[in-house]
């Protein structure tokens, strides 16, 4: 089983059972769950990165996808054929960067376009880890001192890490997006999430067919970043409603289904 914690509302585990493997999410901290993909292998884990919006990682490979766990690819592009992944470690302060650990070196990737090298030395290190700790999280980036750290199975191992990555090069948000809710259809709540790369006046409101405003759920001034915002509709009929994202000159409108 794998678990992984969006924010405060979303939560994404893989379930593997004799019959099958399930991906299922919740966006109502865990009280209700809806089944979103059968993920290709059995998860041992799963993250979710912090900077592409939906794209989740899984282990033990690891797979990637980009929409939320509905599709999944393989990212095994750089690695040895014979290596088996330890942990994997994401980089959000310094380099940016995702790591993998694996028997035989410590890998790293660009997140735009997924290619692994191996961390220059770590080849050399001894990595035959006993059973009972191979899956502990050994790799971390400590951005005051600007070095990585390597727990192998005869110590712990320190490095320098590349930090000369300037601001306009790093993996950030380039434009505005407004996602399709899910569940959708939903009963009675549902989530939407929504992009923007300036700071920005947000309003995000739900309106009926006819026009007439149902909520505000959004009405604020918002840093760049990826957002989500949970719809509460248990007070609707059934029917289609439709959501419409405002930002400076950016306006988007979506449908959502209410099914009871």
């Amino acid at each position: 089983m794998g678990f992984d914690l969006i924010d405060s509302m979303s939560l994404y585990v893989t379930v593997d059972t004799q019959f099958d493997r399930y991906l299922y999410k919740s966006t109502d901290k865990g009280n209700s769950w809806f089944f979103v993909s059968t993920p290709p292998v059995s998860g041992t884990e799963i993250y979710t990165d912090y900077f592409v919006p939906n794209r989740l990682y899984l282990l033990p490979l690891p797979y990637i996808s980009n929409n939320g766990g509905l599709n999944w690819f393989e990212a095994d592009s750089g690695f040895n054929s014979n290596s088996y992944v330890y942990s994997f470690y994401q980089d959000k302060e310094t380099t940016k960067l995702l790591y993998d650990l694996r028997t035989d070196a410590l890998y790293s990737s660009k997140r735009e376009n997924i290619f692994w090298t191996k961390v220059e030395g770590t080849e050399y290190l001894s990595l035959d880890f006993p059973t009972q700790i191979n899956k502990l999280k050994n790799v971390i980036i400590d951005k005051i001192s600007q070095k990585i750290y390597l727990g192998t199975a005869d110590g712990i191992y320190r490095k320098e890490v590349l930090t000369n990555i300037s601001d306009e090069n790093l993996f950030m948000i380039k434009e505005y997006i407004l996602g399709q809710n899910y569940p959708n259809p939903f009963n009675p709540s549902t989530t939407i999430e929504y992009q923007i790369n300036i700071n920005s006046f947000v309003s995000l409101k739900v309106y009926d067919l006819l026009g007439n405003e149902i909520i505000t759920l959004v009405n604020e001034r918002k840093e760049p970043g990826n957002y989500s915002v949970a719809f509460n509709a248990a007070y609707l009929p059934s029917g289609i409603y439709v959501y419409r994202l405002t930002a400076d000159n950016y306006v988007a409108t979506k449908k959502l289904i209410l099914l009871k």
